[in-house]
């Protein structure tokens, strides 16, 4: 059994006194190149340079200094949810807007996750105004990653410099060798239990 959050692996243990092993999300398991293969420009004409705003909560008090950072570096800002001319984007759209962007302001995990794939500057913010706690997930995204304290990283840049990018592929390689072990182990150990489900 795999879960993505350290807060997932302790609930089935308390639960029910079963370990789950904590693994990336499968999307990691591809490299920007693989997501290439799938990514399409919009309908919509993008500006040159931009940053991309991504939420799925309502903004935090903090996209001021984004959009204020914005404006002293030249930066259109596209605002994917909040713009309706890109309200009929899909997964494929998602990631060339992504690929193609200079900096990412977002409470989404997997916008946080395809920023880091493709190594450009990312902000994560807490979700706010949702009923549902996504902070472990980023947690535990940022603790297998090497990112740092993810609510304060970057906003500094903001006030003085530039955003800077994560440099992720040292631990992906790690974190990709854990989930290729667990899956053999899952899918091809003699060993293993088999679960037979009466219904």
């Amino acid at each position: 059994m795999s879960v993505r959050e350290k807060n997932a692996a302790r609930l089935i243990k308390e639960c029910a006194g079963l370990d789950a092993e904590v693994l990336i999300d499968p999307t990691l398991m591809l490299d920007a190149a693989d997501w290439d293969k799938l990514a399409e420009a919009p309908a919509v004409l993008l500006p040159r340079r931009y940053a991309l705003k991504y939420f799925l909560g309502s903004d935090s008090p903090k996209v001021a200094m984004f959009d204020e950072y914005c404006k002293r570096a030249g930066l259109e800002v596209v605002d994917l949810l909040g713009d309706p001319r890109f309200f009929a984007c899909g997964p494929s759209e998602f990631i060339y807007l992504i690929r193609n962007s200079s900096l990412v302001a977002t409470d989404s995990y997997h916008g946080s996750i395809f920023t880091l794939l493709y190594r450009k500057p990312l902000l994560m913010f807490e979700r706010a105004g949702s009923q549902f706690d996504m902070s472990d997930r980023f947690d535990t995204l940022a603790e297998k990653l090497g990112l740092g304290n993810w609510r304060e990283a970057n906003w500094n840049y903001l006030e003085s410099g530039e955003p800077k990018s994560f440099d992720v592929e040292d631990k992906l390689r790690i974190e990709r060798a854990k989930f290729d072990s667990f899956l053999n182990r899952s899918l091809f150990s003699k060993s293993r239990k088999e679960i037979v489900y009466h219904g």
